[in-house]
C-alpha cells in the first residue's frame, strides 16, 4: 500500500515538474525578443549591412537575425593588364567601381524558414549584356502594334468563358483561360484598358474588386475552394502571351506552390519564436529602412528578393491601404525606375474564416523582370536551380517607392 501510494506521489511530482517546464518554456518563448534601446542604424547602403552583424541582439535586431542568416564574402581577384581594357570599358572608366571589382564582397542572405538565399552584389548589374536600358519607346510600340489585332481588347467574342458566363465591372471583364494553368477554374481578369502603363488607382483596385467577384462566384459552385491566388506577367519579356494587361487567377482547396511556402514559413516561426512572422517582418524591415508603413498596410523590400526592385506588400486584407501602395509601385516602376516588364503574385486571406495555421493575409511580391527590349533572359540557372541573384540596392528601390508615396499625397493635397 505504502509503494503504491509512493508511486503516486511521484507520479504527481514528475507531472507538476513537467507542467512547470513547459510554463517556463512557453514564457521563455513568449518574451524571447528583449527590448533594448539601442538605435538601429538605417541602410544608406546594401553594404551597409555588415555594421548590423556586430550589433547586441536585442528589439528589431533580434528579430532580423531570428528571421534570416548574414555573411558577407569575398576574396580579392587578379586582372590582368590584357584584361584591365575591356574591364574598364564595362564599367564606364570608373576608377572607384574598378577598384571595387577587384575587391568585390557578396551579400549572403537567407531565409532561416524557408531555406530561400538571395546573394547581392550591384556590380554584376554591368556585367556583359546585362546593360540593355529599358525603353519606354520600345514598349509604347509594341503595345500599338498589337491593339489592331488584339483579342482581350474583343474579350466577349475571342476569349472563353466559365458555364455560368463572365464578371463585369465598369473597368474589367473576366474569361476563362483557354490553356489552364490550374484547375477547376482558371480565370482572367482582363482590363478594358489596352495600354499597361496607362492603368491607374482606379484601374488596379478595380481588377482586384474583380477578381474578388470572381473568386466568390467560383466559390459559390464548390465551396470547398476557399483559397484565393493570383499572379500576372506584364509584356511578353516577362511570359506574358498577350500585350493586352491580365492577370491570372485562380480558387484552391489549400494554398499552393510558394504560396504554401509561406504560409508554412509563418507557422514555423510562431512555433519557434512564439511571434508573428508576418509582423515580425514588416518591423525587421521597416527599421533597416527597407519598408514603409501606410495605415494597415506596409511594403517592403525583403531581404529575400527573387527578382530585381522586388516589393512585397502586406495587410490583414486587401484594403485602401493595400491599393494605395499597389498603385505607388506601379508609379514607381512607371515612371520613377523605368521597369515596364514585370511579375507579379499574390495570395488573398480566405474567403470563410480558417484557423491562423490555415491562414495568409493579403501578400503581393512584385519584381522586375529586366530590359523589355534585352535578348538576355532576366533568370538563368543560378536563380532557377541555386540561389537568387540580385543586381540592384534595395535601399535604392523603397527610397524611390518612399519618392513616389510622397509625391502622391502632394498632388492630393
Amino acid at each position: 500500500m505504502m509503494i503504491t501510494t509512493l508511486k503516486y506521489r511521484i507520479g504527481a511530482l514528475v507531472g507538476i515538474f513537467t507542467i512547470l517546464v513547459l510554463l517556463f518554456y512557453n514564457v521563455q518563448k513568449q518574451s524571447k525578443t528583449r527590448y533594448c534601446d539601442l538605435k538601429i542604424p538605417k541602410l544608406k547602403t546594401m553594404s551597409d549591412i555588415v555594421n548590423i552583424l556586430e550589433l547586441e541582439k536585442c528589439g528589431v535586431i533580434e528579430k532580423v537575425f531570428d528571421l534570416y542568416g548574414i555573411e558577407v564574402e569575398g576574396v580579392p581577384i587578379k586582372i590582368p593588364k590584357t584584361f584591365e581594357e575591356k574591364v574598364s570599358g564595362w564599367l564606364g572608366g570608373n576608377k572607384e567601381l574598378i577598384q571595387q571589382s577587384k575587391h568585390q564582397k557578396v551579400i549572403q542572405i537567407t531565409n532561416r524558414l524557408s531555406g530561400e538565399t538571395t546573394h547581392y552584389n550591384p556590380l554584376r548589374a554591368k556585367r556583359p549584356g546585362s546593360q540593355a536600358q529599358q525603353s519606354r519607346e520600345y514598349v509604347d510600340k509594341i503595345i500599338e502594334e498589337s491593339q489592331a489585332t488584339c483579342d482581350l481588347c474583343r474579350a466577349e467574342n475571342m476569349t472563353a468563358e466559365e458555364t455560368w458566363g463572365r464578371i463585369k465591372t465598369s473597368k474589367c471583364i473576366t474569361a476563362a483561360n483557354m490553356f489552364k494553368i490550374s484547375g477547376p477554374n482558371n480565370g482572367l481578369v482582363i482590363s478594358k484598358t489596352h495600354h499597361l502603363l496607362e492603368l491607374g488607382p482606379e484601374d488596379l483596385k478595380d481588377m482586384l474588386h474583380c477578381s474578388k467577384l470572381w473568386f466568390d462566384k467560383v466559390h459559390q459552385q464548390d465551396q470547398a475552394l476557399v483559397f484565393p491566388m493570383m499572379v500576372w506577367d506584364a509584356l511578353p519579356h516577362a511570359g506574358a502571351s498577350q500585350v493586352h494587361p491580365h492577370m491570372q487567377i485562380w480558387l484552391g482547396r489549400d494554398y499552393e506552390g510558394q504560396f504554401k511556402s509561406m504560409l508554412r514559413n509563418a507557422n514555423s516561426y510562431v512555433t519557434e519564436f512564439g511571434g508573428n512572422y508576418w509582423e515580425d517582418m514588416a518591423e525587421s524591415h521597416v527599421g533597416l529602412g527597407l519598408g514603409v508603413v501606410e495605415g494597415g498596410a506596409v511594403a517592403i523590400v525583403p531581404l529575400t528578393s527573387h527578382k530585381d526592385h522586388e516589393i512585397m506588400i502586406m495587410a490583414k486584407e486587401v484594403n485602401q491601404d493595400f491599393i494605395f501602395l499597389l498603385s505607388a509601385v506601379m508609379e514607381m516602376y512607371n515612371e520613377k525606375l523605368g521597369v515596364f516588364c514585370r511579375s507579379m503574385g499574390m495570395a488573398f486571406p480566405p474567403l470563410v474564416s480558417r484557423i491562423p495555421e490555415e491562414t495568409l493575409p493579403a501578400v503581393l511580391r512584385v519584381g522586375s523582370r529586366g530590359s523589355c527590349s534585352s535578348s538576355v533572359s532576366d533568370a538563368s540557372s543560378l536563380d532557377l536551380y541555386g540561389v537568387f541573384s540580385v543586381n540592384v540596392d534595395p535601399v535604392q528601390t523603397i527610397s524611390a517607392l518612399k519618392t513616389v508615396i510622397t509625391n502622391i499625397k502632394n498632388r492630393e493635397g
